[in-house]
């Protein structure tokens, strides 16, 4: 009785999710303008090649509005607009934590951002849908609460997030004025933006490549310190794949890049193995289990001085193996740090 209830339930589950991937292949044929490909289908849904064309027939079969927008690999969109779902109340209250925390983290322009699109998805909602679902809202709303995190009140200058994305978007070159830590301000020019990094101290940065003779390299700019921004509408630059933001942050610890990525290898005590096994500490790390039950974490990485910081949060659990040098920074940290007798 239970395993075919068990069974019954499976089935249903099973039949609903069809149902709800078909559905937002529906509306993401409809939002994309490149369209969408069997092999698009396959990595987002995981499903078979042969799943995916018969998803593909089936909304060729009920909607007339689908055309081919390239035939090598095929793509398919949906050219006239379909009336999208409301939002649930899960999904808007998924939007208030993120505004919650872009705020937490001094990112106000994202949080306006999260705020405008939320308060767009309310005005098309139902007024009575709308009034029934505000109790539950509000009380999630207060349910979410994020620690704080020590560092800089982030202070964007009005403009420059919004003149650079328009930059970003048109490979437009640009120059503004940046004030560096000693307080100094200096002009930069020729810039070429590429995009935007959040590190983990509350502060965000412009990743924009240097076009002059004596640099000619990537660099970062604290986004509060960047100002009088000038986007040149008649100057652009050719895209770099290899100064891409994901290209950048591949061997980095964080934020901040060093010539130089080191090969990684951090121990861990084997009481705490099941805590550090469920760890990302880089994308490229590998994790091993040793004899002993200590967990062995190894990475190739740069950034050592946000590397240290982090391992000092691990305290007494943790053995730094390599490299040599990032053990000089973490014994240069120790003896840098006053304390009482």
């Amino acid at each position: 009785m239970f395993e075919t209830q068990h069974e019954e339930s499976s089935d249903q589950h099973s039949m609903y999710r069809r149902y709800l991937n078909l559905l937002n292949l529906i509306y993401e044929m409809q939002a994309s303008n490149d369209g969408v490909s069997y092999e698009d289908i396959q990595a987002k849904y995981g499903v078979s090649r042969r799943t995916a064309e018969r998803m593909i027939r089936a909304i060729l079969e009920s909607n007339p509005d689908v055309e081919i927008v390239r035939q090598r690999p095929k793509r398919w969109r949906i050219k006239n607009a379909i009336a999208a779902p409301s939002p649930t109340l899960q999904q808007l209250a998924a939007l208030d934590a993120a505004a919650k925390l872009f705020k937490n983290r001094g990112m106000q322009e994202y949080r306006k951002d999260i705020e405008a699109l939320n308060r767009f998805l309310k005005v098309n909602m139902d007024h009575s849908r709308l009034t029934r679902i505000d109790a539950d809202l509000a009380t999630l709303k207060d349910a979410e609460g994020f620690s704080y995190r020590p560092g800089p009140v982030q202070v964007i200058e009005s403009g420059v997030l919004e003149g650079l994305r328009e930059a970003v978007k048109g490979f437009n070159v640009v120059s503004f004025d940046y004030t560096s830590s000693s307080g100094k301000t200096m002009r930069w020019f020729d810039l070429h933006p590429y995009g935007f990094l959040h590190g983990n101290n509350t502060r965000s940065y412009l990743l924009a490549f240097v076009d002059h003779p004596k640099i000619n390299a990537l660099r970062t700019f604290t986004l509060s310190k960047i100002s009088m921004l000038e986007v040149y509408g008649d100057q652009f630059f050719e895209k770099q794949p290899e100064h891409s933001v994901e290209n950048y942050l591949k061997n980095c610890f964080g934020v901040f890049k060093e010539r130089r990525a080191y090969n990684v290898c951090w121990r861990f005590d084997a009481e705490y193995a099941e805590v550090v096994e469920q760890w990302i500490f880089h994308p490229s790390q590998q994790v091993k289990k040793r004899r002993d039950g200590r967990i062995e974490v190894r990475f190739k990485a740069c950034g050592l001085y946000e590397m240290a910081w982090h391992v000092i949060t691990w305290g007494g659990i943790i053995e730094v193996v390599r490299p040599k040098v990032l053990i000089n920074t973490l014994r240069e940290i120790k003896d840098s740090i006053r304390l009482p007798d």
